[in-house]
């Protein structure tokens, strides 16, 4: 190779490290985490629960709208019998509502991973967005999109979740107390609910119109013929709406917050952690989804077994041990 070909090999060097820098910035940080000090039985054990069952999801969905459902009763039923411990009831039944709400809305973050029915995937989808995607304004598809790129470029500059963590200003929001907390939610909130209803697909007009004829078929339509529609029309805006707009977003939001900090650690390991405080699995993180490390090492797992891995990474693996867990809300804790 002759002096000229020498020069532009070292004239395209600076070009091919910025490309670098480039991938790894959209990218962001590396996984950190490998499985290969597993023992063999773990391994298997990994396998095995990475099996979809199709009757067990739509069991865990009925349950969700069957409570939702209980919890309205027994509001309307104390309510009748004193009306101020009937607002009492409705104002807890406001936080219960929304968890299982936001249990519903993991149902469809479940099934983007076709951790419905794998082995039919556009069967998982389809069942999916009727039973807990429309009802959320959400498709499964939509929701996909958006999270795949979340894990596709953990902590990088197209990382939805950071982005949307930036604007909550969670890098600089002091959390140290429940009352700075709660001051901290209701600043971002606005925000937040707008960013996220927008990531998920709910502005589609496509997307409102599923949503509204899911209710009106599924909800008020029956409601209707029971209670005449007025009070079906009032039954649906207090638990279904109100708790959607207003307390739904709250937890979400908190839940959320949870799952990462991008401020510490230097892999995806090292940033995201396992909330496991009696509070977490009460009220922030339902169906196990307060483990969420396990869902970033073994996404193909359904959050139905989170729990179990835990229990079998905890009892088998000494570096899942030292990675970031918390015990009370929005806890303050570095990577080990």
């Amino acid at each position: 190779m002759d002096d000229a070909g020498h020069r532009a090999m070292r004239d395209d060097v600076p070009v091919f490290a910025e490309r670098g820098r480039k991938r790894a910035k959209r990218r962001g940080k590396g996984r950190g985490y490998s499985a290969n000090h597993l023992p063999d039985h773990v391994v298997e054990k990994l396998k095995t629960l990475e099996q979809t069952s199709l009757p067990a999801s739509l069991a865990d969905g009925v349950l969700y709208y069957v409570s939702i459902i209980l919890i309205g009763v027994m509001c309307v039923l104390i309510g009748q019998v004193n009306v101020a411990w009937g607002v009492v009831a409705y104002l807890v039944g406001l936080a219960l509502i929304a968890r299982q709400m936001r249990g519903i809305e993991l149902m469809v973050h479940d099934a983007s991973h076709w951790a419905w029915d794998r082995d039919n995937k556009a069967r998982n989808d389809v069942l999916a967005d009727y039973f807990v995607a429309y009802p959320t304004m959400g498709t499964t598809h939509a929701y996909r999109r958006g999270h795949f790129i979340h894990h596709g470029t953990f902590a990088g500059e197209q990382d939805p979740c950071k982005r949307r963590f930036a604007e909550m200003g969670l890098g600089d929001v002091d959390l140290s107390t429940k009352w700075k907390i709660a001051a901290a939610v209701l600043r971002w909130l606005p925000s937040y609910n707008m960013t996220y209803y927008t990531e998920i697909g709910s502005k589609s007009r496509a997307t409102l119109f599923r949503w509204a004829a899911w209710h009106g078929v599924v909800l008020l339509v029956p409601m209707t013929l029971i209670f005449g529609f007025a009070q079906a029309l009032t039954y649906w805006l207090l638990f279904w709406i109100v708790p959607m707009l207003v307390s739904l977003p709250v937890l979400r939001s908190i839940a959320e917050a949870e799952e990462h900090d991008y401020e510490h650690g230097e892999t995806e390991f090292e940033s995201t952690y396992t909330n496991d405080g009696f509070i977490h699995h009460l009220l922030w993180h339902p169906w196990n989804d307060g483990y969420h490390q396990i869902h970033h090492l073994y996404p193909n797992i359904s959050a139905r077994h989170h729990h179990t891995v835990h229990f079998l990474l905890m009892k088998h693996d000494p570096i899942y041990r030292k990675s970031p867990m918390r015990y009370a809300t929005l806890q303050q804790v570095h990577a080990a």
